[in-house]
């Protein structure tokens, strides 16, 4: 039995439920909350650098900056 089946079995046999949907074994990086996650560390995701880069250029003050992503 490969090893991602024992801990599939054991989350089921836990009571936990997953998406088959979502789950994804064997992936060097995956991403979380805009965040790319690896054997790394974490680092933002291209798409979140562009929104922010675009706020930046729409938000006049560094407060309005502020009140934008703390609204995200």
């Amino acid at each position: 039995m490969e090893a991602y089946e024992k801990v599939l079995r054991r989350i089921e046999g836990d009571g936990f439920t997953f998406s088959g949907e979502k789950l994804a074994f064997g992936q060097r990086e995956i991403i979380v909350v805009g965040h790319i996650c690896g054997p790394y560390g974490q680092k933002p995701s291209l798409g979140k650098v562009n929104d922010i880069q675009e706020m930046k250029e729409e938000c006049e003050t560094q407060t309005e900056g502020v009140m934008v992503l703390g609204s995200m």
